[in-house]
């Protein structure tokens, strides 16, 4: 790389350098430190902390430029480092950066890193990612691939790093690493939770986002709860649209089917198997609908839907009386779970053995049950 000093710089050709910085880092998806973590990495765009003025103890996407100190608050990190002992999208093999004098100042600072890291392999291309997390690093010998996974054996070949070999006390070590596709390392994994709660409802169909950093995230079932009034079973349809369902709730055009399952009347539980599994690429909206039958939904926020330690989450719903009409906005979560696995690599594109038909709006039959909660809406 190239690398330099600049002898002698004064206070405006600091704040200059970074501002510049700064906003790169909102560029690769941070916002600020004081309003966009929770808990906060640092207060200073509430507050100042008692500590300052203090060299280098605030990170690049801080206020803490506005406090008594200044810019010589601010490090030039965006406030952590990779520490090479396991995947980089769990956040527990992160540091804080060297930069950084540690303080009071800042709450784990390198937060902010793991998710600029994260929000990048969202988007599939941005960072080339394999399992090891061993980069496209050129090398002319193989003491310049050491990476601090012990689980892995990194040779230089053909002038690029590579796993050569992954060691077996590492299988079930509950990493996902190049050569251990289909292996329990690589899943499969579960989010959500499928609740008996007394603050439920349900209604024909639901419509939810599964959102994941990582871009080798596939699905491949749907568990839900199901209520029943009469009828002896319910076919469950899951549909999926790239991206967001917000915008698309009464437009079966943007959706394919992706998935169904017969749910009998004795049952209180259902499960859709996708197969092919369903390459998530960062966001999807998926949609479970019922011909005869009600998905259960909560009106309350559960922990359990927050992301997991791949990066992986549930995000709130919207709720449908009927196919494709009358959505119910929420926020909403689903009573349910999604299974997924990851898989090696990012592929170029969505898999073409997605399925291809299209729904049909069909008819418009109002079924609307509720256990405990009323919905109004405007």
């Amino acid at each position: 790389g190239l690398e330099g000093k600049i002898r002698s710089l004064d206070g405006q050709a600091l704040d200059d350098i970074f501002m510049v910085v700064h906003e790169l880092g909102h560029s690769l998806g941070s916002g600020h430190t004081f309003d966009s973590y929770d808990p906060p990495v640092d207060t200073c765009g509430v507050s100042c902390p008692e500590e300052l003025p203090k060299e280098n103890s605030a990170s690049v996407m801080s206020y803490c430029n506005f406090c008594e100190g200044g810019v010589s608050n601010i490090a030039l990190t965006l406030g952590g480092e990779h520490n090479g002992a396991g995947a980089k999208t769990n956040l527990t093999t992160w540091q804080p950066h060297p930069n950084l004098a540690l303080s009071n100042v800042t709450d784990k600072p390198e937060r902010v890193s793991h998710h600029v890291y994260s929000t990048l392999l969202a988007k599939g291309r941005s960072i080339r990612r394999i399992a090891s997390d061993v980069d496209s690093i050129l090398c002319a010998y193989d003491s310049e691939c050491k990476d601090g996974d012990q689980c892995t054996v990194n040779s230089c070949i053909d002038s690029v790093c590579q796993v050569e070999e992954i060691l077996d006390v590492c299988l079930g070590n509950g990493i996902c690493q190049e050569g251990e596709l289909y292996t329990e390392d690589c899943g499969p994994y579960t989010i959500g939770s499928i609740q008996v709660c007394i603050a439920c409802s349900s209604l024909a169909g639901f419509m939810f986002d599964v959102s994941a950093a990582s871009g080798a995230v596939f699905v491949t079932q749907i568990d839900f709860n199901i209520n029943f009034i009469s009828s002896n079973y319910s076919t469950v349809k899951l549909y999926a649209t790239k991206g967001s369902h917000v915008g698309k709730e009464t437009d079966p055009s943007k959706w394919v089917q992706v998935g169904s399952a017969s749910v009998p009347s004795s049952n209180s539980t259902g499960q859709v198997v996708v197969d092919p599994p369903l390459y998530i690429g960062g966001l999807r909206g998926l949609y479970l609908l019922t011909d005869d039958g009600f998905i259960s939904f909560s009106p309350q926020n559960n922990d359990t839907y927050l992301p997991d330690e791949n990066g992986v989450s549930i995000l709130d719903g919207t709720a449908t009386a009927w196919q494709w009409q009358a959505e119910i906005p929420g926020p909403f979560m689903l009573n349910g779970e999604v299974e997924y696995r990851l898989e090696e690599q990012v592929p170029s594109e969505t898999p073409s053995a997605m399925p291809s038909s299209r729904p049909s709006q069909g008819p418009r039959f109002l079924r609307y049950h509720f256990e405990t909660v009323s919905i109004s809406y405007k």
